[in-house]
């Protein structure tokens, strides 16, 4: 499936990242088929269930299935255009040669009337290995799922999916994973470690009991058992006993920056970090009359924490970065300060586009700044506001810096003409795509406006009476890529990404979604000046196979079409 994750490490090697884009309409003409056979261990399998799965955004009531005949031949025919999954339903049997997936999920491009054969699948009884899950007492731990990787010829590893549900362990520790095709695999436990799904481990399950632990007892997969399955067999006996690890706390006050006392139900966020930078937040806690909080059950290492502001009030903190090593962490400060708001309306161009108003739902105030890591630009969410009756917003709990304000759910992509604001005059919109960003001169909130520590603490203000004007953007692009120098792999895709010239370091790339006939549409552009790109790529394993770019120039209200040309490099001899 197209994915966003995928998507945004496409568009992250453009030097860009994700918004959404404007997908082709899938409503061409069902001319398409797909066909091929299914065998169990040689012999034509009748009878078996073949599903083929639409891309999400062509809905899940796409979804077609067949099943084989005598001779284990199927046929799904009249499809439309468009990326697809076909597998075939048969638990506790495996695909022959796909030893990433058990039940041989396989990603077609499915082109207007192509007429794909001999998509087979060669089944095999699946292998099962089972075991026992128990902690360092020998008590049996429950209800965890394990992580099972897939060896390749040359020993490599890649995480195996998908998992059955069944294979969690039950109340005797006891788990069972079926359906494996033949093939060498690691198995392990608990929540941590240094691999793909280190990320999301983190986030979801920071305060886990368990280190990641693989057969037999290690805790570096370099040192795990490789473990062989063949098809039909059980492995049985893959015991892995799990320690706990030490979990902390770590406590602290909530207090005014001015006056220095303690904040009686403060929400602090806590956050923990994840390859170099804070990720979660993974959780929260209020502190107390005296304005004291507790945080339980920390895993050593990196986190951070700082007040959890809503737009309800105008506050914000610093943020407080902390260790833990081997021990709990008292003493902890969080400083509360007087934040800024800053608030105003959307308004129209024409009086007669008021309507264009309720389709926006929220602005949002974005804080430019450098990265501490290397000098370069970022940008950080620091507010929303949703827009009431009649275009009004405020965003509060600004600290000093420079914004820029955009706005979000979006539904009419309409553009930001200009925005004013009293005392500094009108700025205009530079580049106005995608739609709701803001390519101009940032609002800025200098030190002493917001009361903060060090200044005089005047009492805090607002900027009111700002102007967001808006207007329709209607120019089109119409889109189709190209393949010279052979043929897309199987399941290949392809990515476009669109930003609008002169592009800075702020400038916001957008993505448009390609369709299995290579088009893609624009929408909702303004008259300028357009640099679009596209690479088709592999997943897993990431690759990109080629890359193209073009400039177009388009007018008030202009269809404009742009042909990108793939070529690819001809294989290794």
């Amino acid at each position: 499936m197209l994915t966003r994750a995928v998507i945004l490490l496409i568009l992250a090697s453009f030097g860009g990242y994700w918004q959404d884009g404007q997908p082709v309409k899938a409503d061409g003409p069902r001319t398409a088929s797909v066909s091929g056979t299914v065998t169990m261990s040689g012999n034509p399998l009748a009878g078996a269930q073949v599903v083929l799965i639409p891309d999400d955004a062509q809905g899940r009531e796409g979804t077609r299935r067949a099943k084989t005949d005598q001779d284990g031949h199927y046929l799904l025919d009249s499809l439309k255009s468009g990326y697809y999954t076909i597998q075939v339903v048969a638990p506790g049997v495996a695909v022959q040669g796909h030893d990433q997936e058990g039940q041989g999920a396989r990603r077609l491009t499915v082109q207007e009337a192509a007429k794909l054969e001999n998509i087979n699948f060669a089944l095999v009884p699946g292998g099962v290995i089972t075991g026992r899950v128990v902690d360092s007492d020998g008590s049996p731990i429950p209800d965890l799922s394990p992580s099972v990787k897939v060896l390749d010829d040359k020993g490599r590893s890649t995480q195996f999916s998908p998992i059955p549900q069944e294979s969690r362990t039950d109340d005797r520790g006891i788990y069972r994973i079926y359906g494996l095709p033949p093939g060498r695999y690691l198995i392990a436990f608990g929540m941590g470690g240094d691999g793909p799904d280190h990320f999301h481990n983190d986030i979801f399950l920071a305060r886990g009991p368990y280190p990641v632990t693989y057969y037999p007892g290690a805790p570096d997969e370099a040192d795990a058992k490789m473990i062989e399955v063949a098809p039909g067999r059980e492995v049985t006996g893959i015991d892995i006993s799990l320690t706990k690890k030490s979990l902390f706390k770590a406590s602290g006050t909530v207090v005014d920056a001015d006056s220095g006392l303690p904040i009686t139900g403060a929400v602090v966020s806590h956050w923990i970090f994840s390859g170099g930078y804070p990720a979660g937040p993974v959780g929260s806690v209020r502190s107390d009359s005296e304005g004291r909080f507790k945080i339980e059950r920390l895993q050593a290492g990196k986190h951070s924490i700082n007040l959890y502001s809503s737009n309800a009030d105008n506050s914000f903190s610093n943020r407080v970065t902390f260790d833990v090593v081997d021990g709990d962490v008292d003493g902890l400060e969080v400083k509360v300060y007087h934040g800024l708001a800053i608030s105003g309306t959307i308004v129209p161009a024409s009086p007669s586009d008021e309507k264009l108003i309720q389709a926006i739902r929220e602005v949002h105030a974005i804080k430019l700044g450098t990265s501490s890591d290397n000098g370069t630009a970022s940008m950080d969410q620091a507010a929303q506001s949703p827009v009431a009756a009649g275009g009004t917003f405020r965003l509060a709990g600004l600290a000093p810096g420079k914004y820029k304000l955009q706005l979000a759910n979006n539904e009419g992509g309409f553009c930001i003409l200009y925005i004013e604001v009293p005392g500094i005059g009108r700025m205009m919109n530079r580049a106005g795509f995608p739609p709701g960003s803001f390519e101009g001169d940032p609002i800025e909130i200098a030190e002493g406006q917001t009361g903060a520590e060090g200044q005089n603490h005047d009492p805090p203000r607002e900027i009111s009476g700002v102007r967001i004007t808006i207007a329709t953007a209607s120019s089109v692009i119409h889109g189709q890529i190209k393949v010279e120098g052979g043929t897309l792999p199987e399941g290949a895709l392809a990515a476009v990404s669109v930003v609008m010239l002169p592009a800075s370091d702020h400038s916001p790339y957008a993505g448009a979604q390609v369709d299995a006939d290579g088009r893609f549409v624009i929408r909702s552009l303004v008259p300028g000046q357009y640099l679009i790109r596209a690479a088709a790529y592999t997943n897993p394993p990431m690759n990109v196979l080629a890359r193209a770019s073009e400039t177009v120039s388009i007018a008030d209200g202009q269809d404009a079409s742009v042909t990108l040309t793939l070529k690819l490099a001809p294989p290794p001899k």
